[in-house]
């Protein structure tokens, strides 16, 4: 972990509009935010999230980190969305002060579209919904309870531990290392060594460069043209394997 060099903080509101829709109790409050930091001097964005989808897009040509909030809540005083910047770290969160424990209709989320230059590392603590990641020349590391997660496009290690949902991982420059609960897992075309730690669900890796690892507790494994596969252990499930070029070990 980088020291934190504490600076000031800034946050900028750029927009925000209010529309009500649906019924009592519900969330029945839609609202609209955007926020941005400038990017100069910043390497890593942390990002804390609720309830809600999460869209990442690097760009080099960016120069500042903006977010596109899209928010159902009961009530406006509840949302907890910020963007602050402390030394060369930014930090994003978006979740609720307090919600009911029960919906009889909509539930509270927040959907964030976020852009940011291709270079900052990410660090990603996600409660619920899916996450797709795109063009990122940097780290990634991802701590999710459930949603489907995508990532395309990074020249950078990924680190992900996941409760539960599908996972797809392609066009990688870099080592992954993955622990997940349950859901089908998909990576494809990596350079760097590729850890998978999986409970259940199927498990498809291909087109690597370096060794593969794999713990499996259920659910088949597909493993093709890699450059070494280890597997610890296989569980339950049927295990292909095809073109290894390198040393093959299954216990």
């Amino acid at each position: 972990m980088k020291k934190l060099f504490l600076a000031g903080i800034m946050t900028t509101l750029l927009s925000g509009c209010v529309i009500h829709v649906g019924h009592a109790k519900e969330a029945n409050l839609r609202l609209s935010e955007t926020l941005s930091v400038d990017s100069d001097g910043i390497k890593r964005l942390v990002v804390d999230s609720g309830a809600g989808g999460l869209y990442v897009k690097g760009d080099e040509s960016n120069t500042s980190i903006n977010v596109e909030a899209d928010i159902r809540t009961d009530k406006e005083e509840n949302v907890d969305l910020t963007l602050v910047r402390r030394g060369d770290t930014a930090y994003l969160k978006a979740s609720f002060h307090s919600t009911m424990n029960w919906w009889k209709g909509n539930s509270p989320y927040i959907e964030l579209n976020i852009n940011v230059p291709e270079s900052i590392e990410l660090e990603i603590d996600d409660g619920s919904g899916d996450i797709e990641i795109d063009n990122i020349k940097a780290g990634v590391s991802i701590d999710d309870g459930s949603g489907g997660i995508q990532i395309t496009n990074v020249k950078g290690d990924i680190e992900i531990e996941d409760g539960s949902g599908e996972i797809s991982i392609n066009n990688v420059i870099g080592n992954i290392e993955l622990e997940d609960g349950s859901g089908d897992i998909l990576i494809n075309q990596v350079t760097g060594l590729v850890e998978v730690d999986d409970n259940s669900g199927d498990l498809v890796v291909k087109n690597t460069d370096d060794n593969v690892v794999i713990e499996d507790g259920s659910g088949d494994i597909f493993v093709k043209n890699t450059k070494g596969l280890t597997i610890l252990s296989s569980g339950s499930g049927d295990v292909d394997i095809k073109e290894i070029d390198g040393k093959v070990s299954i216990d």
